[in-house]
């Protein structure tokens, strides 16, 4: 499947599930933001169809809830999983979620 059968949808969860509102400001200013935010989003499948000509499947996914990382430790943190996630989905690096930290000494 490509990003042509799967589409996100253009709105944002409510204001108790939308830790985005927040910043809202930064990004309405003509100055804008100085690097992008770091958040966590929880996304679900809002529509999901059939097409009866090419028998090819498609979906629309929605944004339930978004927290941003709101000191420069958590920022720092998502970064982390961020890159870790980033490398075992390209195959550069295996997952290890087994709540082991790496040893800082070796």
């Amino acid at each position: 499947m490509t990003s042509k059968n799967v589409q996100l949808s253009g709105r944002l969860p409510g204001n108790e599930r939308n830790g985005l509102e927040d910043h809202y400001d930064e990004f309405l200013d003509q100055g804008g933001i100085d690097e992008p935010l770091r958040a966590v989003v929880d996304i679900d499948r809002k529509k999901w169809a059939m097409d009866d000509v090419t028998e090819e499947p498609s979906a629309v996914l929605r944004i339930t809830r978004i927290e941003v990382a709101g000191t420069a430790e958590d920022r720092a943190t998502l970064d982390a999983v961020m890159s870790k996630l980033t490398k075992a989905r390209l195959g550069d690096e295996q997952l290890d979620f087994d709540g082991d930290e790496p040893d800082e000494a070796a």
